[in-house]
């Protein structure tokens, strides 16, 4: 398994730990949005791959975001979303070192954005900033 994917993975896995969510709705898998359901939407996005430090072949520093959009029924106030993005970032606990097996993937951010309306949805964005550091 390549680095990036092993790091999906175990950001999905991770996911996956936390009981009580949603649907999910991963990238390139089908998924049909239910009226009146919440649901979330995830994302991995590597961002840069560089160097650590300079030689013949220098560790790599992987990372990138894990993007999480949880949408709730639209007209229903943000309550449930806010609640669902509180469990979500106390899940993905900053200095966390997810995976059982190197690189581990390690949490260095959470972030919450303001909320959207995707009719018939009202949309909260759920940033987890992510890096590993690999040969």
């Amino acid at each position: 398994m390549s680095v990036l994917n092993k790091i999906r993975a175990d950001l999905e896995a991770h996911l996956g730990t936390l009981t009580g969510l949603p649907p999910l709705a991963y990238e390139n898998a089908p998924y049909d949005r239910a009226l009146g359901t919440t649901y979330i939407q995830v994302n991995y996005a590597p961002t840069s791959t560089r160097p650590i430090v300079r030689g013949p072949n220098p560790q790599q520093r992987y990372q990138g975001i894990f993007s999480l959009l949880i949408c709730t029924p639209e007209n229903l106030g943000s309550g449930a979303a806010y609640d669902l993005a509180d469990s979500l970032s106390a899940h993905f606990q900053v200095h966390d070192a997810l995976g059982t097996v190197a690189p581990f993937v390690n949490i260095e951010y959470v972030d919450v954005a303001s909320g959207f309306t995707d009719a018939p949805f009202f949309c909260l964005p759920v940033t987890i900033g992510w890096f590993a550091h690999a040969q």
